[in-house]
């Protein structure tokens, strides 16, 4: 089911990302395996209820077996890649990024500012 809708949203990437418009797509990668043990062995109580079940190992293994297929398939798309072993930081790298383009100048077509 995961692997579906991740297929569907790529797909999405590759349809939007065209000679007028080019999304800004950023990759949460997840950390290596023993990281990915440590961080999630520390999701919350209530993280874990609304999902319904806590974290399996085919979970993990799943998790960076499409991270792998994704960043190999897809990889020429993301302007960048965040790789989510310390959920602060991430979060940190992510608002750095998005404050520096907000700051940038970006061309549009000449269509768009026209009503």
């Amino acid at each position: 089911m995961f692997s579906e809708s991740l297929n569907w949203t790529l797909r999405s990437i590759k349809l939007l990302r065209t000679a007028e418009f080019k999304p800004l797509v950023v990759f949460v990668k997840p950390p290596p395996l023993e990281r990915l043990r440590e961080t999630r062995a520390q999701t919350s109580p209530t993280e874990l209820r609304s999902s319904g079940r806590s974290f399996t190992e085919e979970d993990f293994q799943q998790m960076l077996r499409e991270a792998q297929l994704m960043e190999a398939q897809y990889g020429h798309l993301f302007e960048k890649t965040i790789v989510n072993d310390d959920l602060s930081a991430a979060f940190t790298e992510l608002r750095k990024l998005l404050d520096h383009i907000q700051t940038q100048s970006h061309w549009v077509p000449v269509s768009w500012t026209h009503s």
